[in-house]
């Protein structure tokens, strides 16, 4: 199984660090693109085998998830690039709060879903209440 995550700011970061240390992910699965080449390579640098991608369209290529992890403002132009290299066996992960399902399902030919990771659950800030449930 192969992973892209388009955006290597905070919480791309943030997932790719949490997927890896919890072994659900090893690094060279993983296909990482940045409009700040330098996050990319950081990342590889801290997470030997990790893929750094030229592009957003490269990351994207041959992966089963694609991760979107990229401002509001940027989520148009990102999925303008990618859906023509897109296919409908492949799954886009949204973090982008306000973007909407819809909005996503409009410009791409693939599944879609979001999530909503917690930056407190990365740096071991989230508790349990006293049914065992991390809040």
């Amino acid at each position: 199984m192969r992973f892209c995550f388009i955006g290597a700011g905070s919480m791309g970061s943030v997932l790719i660090g949490a997927f890896i240390r919890a072994g659900a992910i090893q690094a060279e699965q993983i296909a990482v693109s940045s409009r700040t080449p330098s996050k990319s390579v950081s990342l590889a640098d801290r997470y030997p085998g990790l893929i750094v991608s030229a592009s957003n369209k490269h990351a994207v290529l041959g992966a089963d998830y694609v991760f979107l992890c990229v401002k509001p403002l940027d989520f148009r132009a990102v999925l303008d690039d990618i859906s023509a290299v897109l296919s409908p066996e492949q799954t886009v992960i949204s973090i982008t709060s306000p973007v909407t399902i819809c909005q996503l399902e409009e410009r791409i030919p693939c599944k879609v879903t979001k999530i909503v990771p917690s930056v407190v659950n990365a740096v071991g800030a989230a508790h349990r209440c006293s049914c065992g449930e991390r809040v």
